[in-house]
């Protein structure tokens, strides 16, 4: 693999992350504070993450595949009707703070993710590896995303 498809790799990783956690606006929504229309489609993700995780993997592949940052965030758009930057936006909502899933834990990480398809976009690819080896080591709710995404891998292996 290409050091660029390795980036675009690591993108869509990332990518998968920031919607499979998003998957948890249904929260928000069932709490009244937020209107669940506009996120019906990661409402939809099954509850449970590991089944949310084995959903989100065709999208996942063909991001992985993807020639540009641009059509990977496309195909993640294309398939839940929501862009990274409304994700950044939910991510901030009030609501959030002090929760132990989602939120404003995640705020960073979705931006540092989206500031990586940016990059790439503009050819400043040492930059971009400089983020994507912070974000390995960013720290959401409950640990590293590194390791959330090692964690949810394996359940991946385990089901073949």
């Amino acid at each position: 693999m290409s050091d660029a498809a390795t980036d675009i790799g690591l993108l869509a990783d990332y990518l998968a992350l920031v919607y499979h956690e998003a998957r948890n606006v249904r929260h928000l929504s069932q709490g009244g504070y937020i209107d669940a229309a506009p996120w019906a489609s990661l409402i939809s993700l099954p509850v449970n993450r590991e089944r949310a995780w084995r959903e989100l993997q065709s999208t996942r592949a063909k991001a992985r595949l993807a020639h540009t940052a641009a059509e990977a965030l496309s195909l993640f758009r294309r398939r839940f009707h929501v862009s990274l930057p409304q994700l950044i936006e939910l991510y901030q909502h009030k609501a959030w703070r002090g929760a132990a899933y989602g939120g404003n834990a995640w705020n960073g990480i979705a931006q540092g993710v989206l500031d990586v398809a940016e990059c790439l976009e503009a050819g400043r690819i040492v930059e971009a590896r400089e983020i994507l080896a912070r974000l390995a080591q960013a720290r959401h709710n409950t640990g590293l995303v590194s390791e959330k995404l090692h964690r949810l891998d394996r359940v991946l292996e385990s089901a073949v």
